[in-house]
């Protein structure tokens, strides 16, 4: 923090009591002045008349939606694999720090247009074109968080080609099991044991890996037999833990277990890899390389180095031989190569190609960078209110500033724009590709048509990573802003625990307010989501609602609402609710606004009671 930052003047001045009959004097002549400013919101038009100077209007929201990839998706929990269809609200599953986080709100999009993102490692995922994905490059000052739609458009460019990755998977998940065959001893019998034969050995002569195998089974009878192989004594338990397993088979045959790949600590599935490569391994300056002739064993060597997050690639190649002057190929052997150290190069982009219409579905979840791991360990990510109250103040001739911590402003934009044309972005994409000029005509005439220049009040600034003191700054920079949109709250940066930087942030936000007299709409996320309550029919208390780490801006707010996704026979709606008003007698009050299909929170100008 600057010392600029800490100088930031705050000035006191009493006021008599009865000098304040004048104060409301002046702000019923604002009022009128401003010729009785909407929100374009019923609820909060109906109960709080207008936006007043100097107020802080807070808006708790579900995490937003549209984020979908197919319903045969692979998510993965602390338990292993469950499929997209299948993830329910409140169910665990692992963020970008292997840690456990829970699914906030599961939204079935139906049938939509889709694409399937190819990464450098052979790695794919199908996803839907408003899917959004935390993008890293040597071409950004940061990290950006772009749409699949997006993508698929910079990834056409030669100036962005194979510069475009994800963040790497830090394989932290899981916890250690109490296996009775330690992942490393079965990591040697797989990589080069016997596995058909009564008793257990591994043709492995080395003494580091012998007194490895001796110290992970100290109460076993370990001896080297003639010729080099080694004998595990005693071992008829684990020989039938084998055949439980159903690893008594040839070698190409052979693969890992789902217990030993699903839900193990990194630790145990490093010591596994290490026993696999300690067998049929090699290991250079820059990757490690497993041979086998099963095309299985390859296939889990590479998901089990994935879940470690690194690089890894399969060469499949045929043996050849000559007998009797004839030349025959042997099974084939699959190298499967493996970096020696965890880079971006198995997460960049390679390519991103337009792919069938198919069911879609997205969750939210409860991680502060709203990431989660997918099948493949490809890391995924996880307001529009704001932009409709931006909207409606333009059109009364406010200028609206739109401070968009978490989206992109061309994100913003382009979601405005389809809402203007009455389209979908995957309508307007396909419209583009096939009649461009068309398209074009369409677009610029938005531009052209003098009913839409109440657009050019609505300024949009990316402040990813500002801190509540950036903020401030920068509304100081530009003062023909009265009305400040911030999305969302839990976005801005600071020192200290996500409620004491929300917090801090909240109470500086307020303080501005007051003094300066612009008015702020503050949106936040919710803390828990309530729509699996609304969806099984079960009592849904909007007023309960709480922003994520917000209870401060809830208390020094002047207007408070939530909001809550709800479906009554097939159709989906919003419920929001006013659970706080400093303005009127009003709150606990909900209205119902109904939503368009593709879940974008475009609202009807009139809701009805609720």
């Amino acid at each position: 923090m600057t010392d600029e930052h800490n100088k930031r003047k705050r000035i006191y001045k009493p006021v008599p009591l009865l000098d304040g009959i004048e104060e409301i004097k002046q702000d019923f002549e604002e009022r009128i002045e401003q010729g009785d400013t909407t929100y374009g919101i019923e609820i909060l038009d109906d109960c709080v008349e207008t936006i007043r100077k100097g107020s802080v209007t807070f808006i708790i929201a579900a995490p937003n939606t549209g984020k979908a990839v197919s319903l045969d998706t692979k998510i993965l929990t602390p338990d292993g694999w469950v499929l997209n269809r299948d993830i329910k609200v409140g169910d665990m599953v692992v963020g970008l720090n292997g840690k456990p986080t829970k699914v906030l709100g599961v939204f079935p999009q139906g049938i939509t247009e889709t694409f399937k993102v190819i990464f450098a490692d052979g790695r794919e995922v199908v996803t839907s074109p408003e899917h959004l994905w935390t993008i890293q490059s040597s071409h950004f000052s940061g990290d950006r968080v772009l749409d699949t739609e997006q993508l698929y458009e910079l990834n056409k460019k030669d100036y962005f080609r194979n510069r475009l990755h994800t963040p790497v998977y830090s394989g932290e998940h899981g916890e250690d099991k109490n296996f009775l065959i330690p992942p490393y001893v079965l990591g040697i019998l797989i990589g080069d044991g016997c596995l058909t034969q009564t008793g257990l050995t591994y043709c492995k002569p080395s003494l580091e890996v012998f007194n490895k195998v001796k110290s992970f089974l100290p109460d076993r009878e370990i001896t080297m037999l003639k010729g080099g192989d080694v004998s595990i004594k005693n071992s008829r338990d684990l020989k039938i833990q084998i055949e439980t397993y159903g690893l008594n088979v040839k070698s190409y045959e052979k693969f890992i277990p789902k217990e030993y790949l699903e839900g193990t600590s990194k630790k145990q599935r490093l010591e596994l890899l290490q026993g696999l490569l300690d067998t049929d391994g090699y290991q250079t300056k820059s990757y490690n390389e497993f041979s086998t002739t099963s095309e299985q064993l390859a296939l889990d060597v590479q998901q089990l180095s994935w879940s470690l997050g690194y690089d890894c690639r399969i060469k499949t190649r045929m043996g050849k031989y000559k007998k009797d002057g004839i030349i025959k190929e042997t099974r084939p052997n699959y190298r499967v190569t493996i970096s020696n150290k965890r880079t971006k190069s198995q997460c960049i982009i390679r390519d991103i190609i337009p792919w069938e219409r198919m069911e879609t579905q997205c969750i939210t979840v409860d991680a502060p960078d709203k990431l989660f791991v997918i099948e493949n360990y490809i890391v995924t990510h996880n307001s529009a209110w704001a932009l409709n109250i931006a909207v409606n103040l333009a059109k009364q001739g406010k200028r609206v500033l739109i401070c968009s911590c978490e989206m992109g402003a061309g994100l913003l934009m382009e979601r405005q724009l389809v809402n203007l044309l009455g389209t979908t972005s995957g309508q307007l994409r396909k419209l583009y590709t096939e009649r461009r000029d068309t398209a074009n005509k369409l677009m610029d005439s938005l531009i052209e048509d003098e009913k839409y220049r109440y657009l050019y009040n609505i300024d949009i600034c990316e402040t990813g990573g500002a801190t509540a003191d950036d903020l401030l700054d920068m509304y100081d920079t530009f003062p023909e802003f009265e009305y400040i949109i911030v999305d969302y709250i839990q976005r801005v940066c600071g020192i200290g625990t996500e409620y004491e930087v929300i917090t801090e942030a909240a109470r500086k936000i307020q303080t501005y307010a007051r003094e300066t007299g612009k008015m702020f709409i503050v949106c936040s996320q919710a803390s828990r989501s309530s729509n699996s309550d609304a969806k099984y029919g079960k009592t849904v208390q909007t007023d309960r609602i709480r922003g994520k780490g917000s209870g401060s801006i809830e208390e020094d707010a002047d207007v408070g609402v939530s909001l809550l996704e709800v479906e009554e026979e097939g159709q989906k709606y919003i419920l929001a609710n006013l659970f706080k008003n400093r303005y009127g007698a009003k709150k606990n009050i909900t209205y119902k606004y109904l939503m368009d299909y593709r879940m974008n929170l475009r609202l009807q100008q009139r809701g009805y009671d609720g």
